[in-house]
């Protein structure tokens, strides 16, 4: 039976109960789902706002936030399916945001990249090595990004290490590498003998032989008298003479006798210099040269013998060519240069010049008569501006490939952008043929060859000298031959440069390890780190690795092995911890300040305690957490509270150096007089009122603000100003603008941040009804005597100033200086005036005369020379002495080149000043004009009304800096200075320690709004600011200017139907947009280039001037506008054809029917519409134009620079690239915070000029509706 369809289907309860049961599981899973979610982004907003990124912290609290509202809110359904990406958006454009703004408020830069907490742990892993340590010499050793290794060779012993990270110490033995070095002599338990009693007992009055390797053999050891000892030995030792006898060659060398146990060793040098080390049981050892296991030093003779041309080694030495060095060649340095200097290798079409290793494409060109020319440009370089060129028997030719007068006189045309000339002359450009192999060029200086050559090899080995040339570094090596039994041949390379990261030894032996500068290429998966970059990355790297980075983890403290960071290059054991940091004083203990460095650190708990508790710990060093600047400053104990004495006593008054375990409790209850070496401490007394601790029996003086010194005369601390004076006891009050106590009797000079001291000045002296005495509070950036100054006086009818000595004689239009009249003339400045200047008494007297062709008054003996531009002194000519008219004797003598030089105008004028080029100032004090030489300056000083006199007197003064806590100041020391710490801030004070070397890095905190008070304050931004800010708004307005009428004016004439090819037009036009902007400017920059950009090349051509694009500011505002309208055009041009496809058509019907011609269609009706939809887009290409940095890099850099600018700053620079300069381009790093600053003002800036332009474009709109 069926059931029917009412049957069939589900009841409402039923399908009620599952959409229930469908729903409750729904929601089950939602709350889970935002349950883990939530739960998630509280642990990752609790990690960042403790790693001090509150930032991205709340981005990350409103996404999550974000997410529980879309669920819950039925109204937010639909953004559910949206939510990732809303998430992704408020990350990507909110966080940036911010980022910037929560960065204006920091003082994140470089040293301040981490929180607190991260700062603490980079310095916490920190270790040192004690001043007497065991040293090394290390090698850094590679073994992947993070991984290095150290081969150590002990300083004293010359015993080997290797360290690894994680691995016990590893003892080398440098015979398990198959050779020896050279060792120490008093290594392996020898010592040296300083008196010879105990070889003279191992004698026993006879002659001793001793037995060594060879090539020594035996040793004959006699009392003295070594000629005359009857032995076969070749070597004799003279005990009590301390020499040894060489009876092959008959000379005599001092001898260093080495003992161990009842053996004896020796070391010299002999008659060439070469040394010797010869010690029982082992190999002899020749100046530095290896001991090889199974290898004999071999004569040159070997490798003739076995026709070797050629060694091939492992990398980085390679193949070494064997070739003959000419000694001709070697110069007054001892370096030798290879001949030929130049190989040409036609198969490669390489050529190399053997001196400098430099490499050189090279192009053959023959002529009709067989004759071949070279053409030589410098491998791998991006720009070529210079070229090699060798013709037919004539030496080599450097071309400059820019100079087109040079060029087209060899007859050597470029095409655009190429390097390589398809002729020269009468040479056309060809393969070169393998028949000019083996053959030489004739009239190359240096030399010239044409073979086969293996660029590869660097190395040169001259057999016959025993010489070798690595021509990459010039680098000259003596060379050991070695050879073993089965005929294989081993290198020693000795250079004598011991500079690190040079090759300065090598040793290469057959299918072994290269063994460089002493050390394995590679070593225990190692690889060594010979190069500059190699190096610095490791030295950079072993800086800052952790206290245990080398050794096995449980090594003690003792055993480890450390980076000295002072000493580049050197490493020491043991490597202590440096660093504990104390978490409730929020400070770094340094451990190296510590006396008792070995003791057990461990057991104080530092970390919790104060350090000053412990023995040995007074003068420790601390760094203080400054969480208002985010630096760790330095400190030490300064004061410690005596109970005893109810005072502070100043531990800069007692050496800590011999107080052995005294601690701070011991200062603290003990008197002073009980401890030793504190007995003539001295104790200060505080005043907090005054903020300031003074010595015990200094007084405060509250109403006159000052500090007396009443030990001689007590109750001064109530009496007056007056009292105070005439009491005659020492005192300092207080000078508000410097912020200390100083001497009543001082001067403050706030510009100059100096106290002036008047003690023995006398003030009478001054002109007191012309100059105040607050005049002697100038900036004294240079002091200078008044000697120094010049005073003037006008002759206006001549336009000029002449120096209070010279006085104008009117007969003779001359002027004369009377002190150069001799007394004897007896004549008065009034009769100088007026004489006749042919007089004998002016026979010696200085004289001007006025000179008709430069306007100017010159010695007599002057005579200008129009060709010259300048002067020449007749008096120096022999050949026009009683000449009338020297001027043809002149012109023919500088035509032939006898006169070449010539005395500028400005020199031939001194030394009087002319109205046209100088002013003096006019000054009534001195009756007459001031001016100041040349590199003088009174920085502060108005010479109109300053009395030179005055200078004496500031001259004589005494300059105090004014700094706290300067004894030359007061005994006061203030507590803008001190800190009191955390534990036990009671009994002990703290000083800042500017002697402590700084602890890096800092860390980040917020600092207010001290980046935008910076910005306002700092007087770098306020030398161009004002040019470079006009400059941006400038170029922005006419970046848009040019561009917007560029792209419009294409766009009308494209949106004109009888345009014929408007879409293959259209395309060509948009080729700028399509092309990254990035290759447009360099492209561009190339195009401008001075001497092989073909504009300038083209203006040359045609007009015969080179514009200076980069050099000129006009001229490179010029281009910066040209290159910006070729990137902005086409933009514009696709904007306005949409812009103008849109307007209706019968609105210009309308205006023909009523007679409006064309162009008052396009200013009534075309431009107003035209603006309502391209208003918006030109506000942001302005925007954009502002900002344009890109630009300004790659064109210019910012370039020409402004001259006499404080801070860096060029023409072409707007304000991005200006500011940034300032926030990156100084010598304090980068400065994020700073320039984070520097955008939300720029971003103001641009927000208010956008803002207004907003106000036109609703006027556009209004126009727009009315149309």
């Amino acid at each position: 039976m069926s059931a029917t369809g009412q049957e069939a289907r589900p009841s409402k309860e039923g399908r009620a109960f599952s959409n229930q049961r469908t729903t409750t599981v729904s929601s089950v899973l939602m709350l889970l789902g935002l349950m883990l979610l939530n739960a998630f982004g509280l642990v990752i907003v609790y990690s960042l706002l403790r790693e001090g990124e509150p930032g991205l912290g709340l981005v990350i609290a409103i996404v999550t936030i974000g997410f529980n509202l879309i669920m819950f809110i039925p109204r937010l359904y639909p953004l559910r399916w949206m939510s990732p990406g809303l998430a992704l958006m408020t990350m990507l454009v909110i966080y940036p945001v911010i980022y910037t703004v929560q960065n204006a408020f920091t003082n994140y830069g470089d040293g301040h990249l981490f929180g607190k907490s991260q700062a603490v742990r980079l310095i916490a892993d920190r270790g040192y090595v004690p001043d007497d340590a065991r040293t090394f010499t290390y090698t850094p050793y590679r073994g992947g990004e993070d991984d290095f290794a150290l081969w150590l060779v002990d300083d004293r012993t010359g015993e080997v290490i290797f360290a690894e990270q994680g691995e016990p110490l590893r003892e080398i033995d440098l015979s398990d590498f198959g050779f020896t070095m050279p060792p120490v002599a008093t290594s392996g338990g020898f010592t040296r003998l300083d008196q010879p009693g105990p070889l003279i007992g191992a004698l026993g009055g006879q002659t001793l032989e001793l037995e060594f390797a060879e090539p020594v053999g035996l040793i004959a050891v006699a009392l003295s008298a070594p000629e005359n000892v009857e032995t076969s030995a070749r070597y004799v030792v003279a005990a009590t003479q301390g020499i040894i006898y060489d009876r092959e060659t008959e000379s005599t060398a001092p001898v260093t006798v080495l003992q161990r146990g009842d053996e004896f060793g020796f070391a010299w040098d002999a008659e060439d210099g070469t040394s010797y080390l010869a010690r029982p049981d082992e190999p002899i050892y020749i100046g530095r040269l290896p001991v090889i296991d199974g290898f004999e030093r071999v004569g040159i003779e070997a490798i003739a013998e076995a026709g070797i041309t050629s060694f091939s080694f492992d990398a980085p030495v390679g193949q070494i060519r064997i070739e003959p060095i000419d000694p001709a060649t070697q110069d007054s340095f001892g370096i030798y240069a290879l001949t030929p200097q130049y190989v040409f290798d036609p198969i490669q079409s390489l050529t190399i010049n053997q001196r400098n290793a430099r490499v050189y494409d090279t192009t053959y060109f023959e002529n009709e008569a067989g004759d071949f020319a070279l053409w030589l440009t410098e491998s791998g370089l991006r720009r070529i501006n210079r070229a090699l060129l060798i013709l037919p028997g004539q030496n080599i030719r450097e071309i400059d490939v820019g100079n087109r007068r040079v060029m087209d006189t060899l007859g050597i045309r470029l095409s655009a952008g190429a390097f390589i000339p398809d002729r020269i002359g009468a040479f056309n450009r060809v393969p070169a043929p393998e028949d000019i192999l083996d053959s030489t060029l004739e009239g190359v200086a240096a030399g010239f060859a044409i073979r086969e050559f293996d660029f590869n090899a660097a190395f040169v080995l001259d057999v016959e000298q025993e010489l070798a040339i690595d021509y990459r570094t010039g680098l000259i090596y003596e060379v050991a031959i070695f050879q073993s039994e089965d005929g294989a041949f081993a290198l020693w390379l000795d250079s004598d440069t011991r500079e690190r990261g040079r090759l300065s030894t090598v040793l290469a032996r057959p299918d072994e390890t290269m063994f460089l500068n002493g050390t394995p290429a590679d070593f225990r998966g190692f690889t060594l780190a010979l190069g500059d970059r190699e190096r610095a990355e490791a030295v950079a790297f072993l800086q800052d690795i952790e206290v245990d980075y080398f050794g096995a983890p449980d090594d003690p403290p003792n055993e480890r092995i450390g980076i000295i960071p002072a000493q580049l290059g050197r490493a020491g054991q043991p490597y202590f911890l440096r660093y504990i940091f104390n978490d409730i004083e929020q400070a770094f203990v340094d451990l190296s300040t510590v006396e008792a460095a070995g003791m057990n650190i461990s057991a104080l708990n530092l970390e919790e305690e104060t350090p000053y508790n412990a023995p040995g710990f007074l003068g420790v060093v601390q760094y203080l957490a400054n969480d208002s600047t985010g630096t760790f400053d330095a400190v030490r104990l300064r004061f410690v509270y005596s109970e005893t004495e109810d005072a502070w006593l100043d531990l800069n008054s007692v050496s800590l150096v011999n107080v052995g375990d005294v601690t701070g409790p011991d200062i603290a209850t003990r008197p002073p007089g009980s401890i030793p070496g504190f007995g003539g401490a001295t104790l200060f007394n505080e005043f907090p009122e005054a903020g300031v601790f003074a010595p015990v029996g200094w007084v405060y003086n509250a109403g006159v603000d000052a500090f007396v010194d009443a030990r001689g005369e007590p109750g001064l601390e109530d009496v007056t100003a007056e009292a105070l004076r005439d009491s005659g006891v020492s005192y300092v009050i207080r000078y508000e603008a410097a912020g200390i106590y100083a001497p009543s009797e001082w001067v403050y000079n706030e510009a100059g941040g100096q106290f002036i001291t008047l003690s023995g000045v006398d003030i009478d002296a001054l002109d007191l009804e012309g100059i105040e005495l607050t005049d002697l509070e100038l900036p004294l950036i240079d002091l200078l005597t008044s000697d120094q100054l010049t005073v003037y006086q006008r002759f206006a009818d001549q336009g000029v100033y002449a120096p209070q000595n010279w006085v104008f004689n009117a007969q003779a239009n001359a002027f004369v200086n009377i002190d150069s009249i001799p007394p004897s003339a007896e004549i008065s400045t009034e009769e100088a005036a007026t004489a006749d200047l042919s007089d004998e008494a002016f026979a010696r007297a200085a004289i001007l005369y006025f000179d008709d062709a430069t306007n100017s008054y010159v010695p007599a003996d002057y005579f200008w020379v129009e060709t010259l531009e300048g002067y020449v002194d007749l008096s120096r000519i022999d050949a026009v002495e009683g000449v009338e008219d020297p001027a043809p004797i002149v012109d023919q003598l500088v035509e032939e080149g006898v006169i070449v030089t010539a005395f500028a105008l400005s020199v031939a004028r001194e030394p009087l000043l002319y109205h046209d080029t100088t002013r003096p100032t006019r000054n009534d004090k001195v009756d007459g004009y001031i001016y100041l030489a040349d590199g003088i300056r009174i920085d502060g000083v108005d010479l109109a009304t300053f009395n030179p006199d005055t200078i004496d007197i500031i001259a004589s003064a005494t300059l105090v800096r004014n700094q706290f806590n300067s004894i030359r100041i007061s005994p006061l020391v203030y507590e803008e200075t001190l800190r009191r710490p955390q534990i036990d801030g009671e009994r002990y004070v703290l000083a800042l320690d500017s002697s402590a070397p700084t602890l890096n890095p800092g860390y980040r905190v917020n600092i207010g709004l001290l980046n935008f008070q910076r910005l306002i304050d700092d007087p770098r931004l306020y030398g161009p600011l004002l040019d470079i800010f006009v400059w941006t708004v400038t170029f922005a307005l006419l970046s848009v200017f040019m561009t917007f009428v560029a792209g419009l004016f294409m766009a009308i004439i494209l949106n004109d139907d009888g345009i014929p090819g408007k879409k293959i037009i259209r395309s060509l036009l948009i080729i700028p947009y399509a092309i990254p902007g990035v290759i447009g400017i360099i492209v561009w920059q190339g195009m401008l280039n001075q001497n092989l950009g073909i504009i300038t090349n083209t203006f040359a051509d045609l007009f015969g001037v080179r514009p200076q694009w980069f050099t000129d500011p006009t001229l490179a505002k010029t281009a910066i506008l040209l290159v910006n309208l070729w990137l902005g055009y086409p933009y514009m041009m696709l904007i306005c054809s949409g812009a103008l496809q849109a307007i209706p058509s019968d609105v210009y019907e309308a205006a023909a029917v009523d007679g409006a011609r064309v162009f008052q269609r396009f200013w009534n009706i075309t431009l107003p519409l035209l603006l309502v939809t391209v208003g918006p887009l030109l506000i942001a290409s302005f925007t954009f134009n502002f900002n344009n940095y890109l630009l300004i890099e790659l064109l210019t850099q910012g370039n020409p620079p402004i001259p006499n600018t404080p801070t860096p700053a060029g023409y072409t620079d707007i304000l991005i690239s200006y500011t940034y300069n300032l926030a990156f381009g100084t010598d304090r790093g980068a400065q994020y915070g700073y320039a984070s600053a520097i955008t939300i003002v720029i971003f103001a800036l641009v927000a208010v000029v956008t803002m207004i332009q907003f106000r036109f474009t609703r006027q556009w709109e209004e126009v727009g509706e009315n149309v």
